[in-house]
């Protein structure tokens, strides 16, 4: 019980760091860590707005987490809710593997040009992606 208490604190901790470095710095914080984005795109509101929005919903959940771990008894409702929440956001990552393959590593997502993968094949003269058609995923909710 210890180890998983312990790891439900690191998970807790690097949610709230992230999630607060995420809200603070925006996209120019991802820059740093080697995101390859156009300035324009490192400066597009939209982008922005969404990267802080999603930011704040996971120091949100990390603040949460630390709230149910002070007393686990007291919230465990809430924390199976948090584990289910993290639980379906890993489904997502699988619906999107399945709808468009796997993320490439960091190297060769973005050209110098900061296009997309589809552009840097075309800039790079690689051949194009085929065309996928998209997999709807049903889930079950229980």
């Amino acid at each position: 019980m210890i180890a998983f208490e312990s790891c439900m604190y690191l998970l807790a901790g690097f949610a709230v760091l992230t999630g607060s470095l995420d809200l603070a710095l925006g996209m120019k914080g991802q820059k740093n860590l080697g995101a390859r984005l156009t300035d324009e795109g490192f400066a597009d509101p939209l982008l922005n707005s969404q990267f802080r929005y999603l930011g704040t919903m996971w120091l949100g959940f990390g603040a949460a987490l630390f709230l149910c771990l002070s007393d686990l008894p007291r919230y465990v409702v809430l924390f199976q809710g948090l584990m289910a929440m993290m639980f379906l956001g890993g489904l997502g990552r699988l619906a999107s593997i399945f709808q468009f393959g796997i993320p490439m590593p960091r190297a060769g997502r973005r050209s110098s040009s900061g296009g997309s993968i589809r552009s840097w094949r075309r800039v790079e003269g690689v051949a194009p992606l085929p065309a996928r058609k998209p997999v709807l995923v049903i889930l079950p909710l229980i």
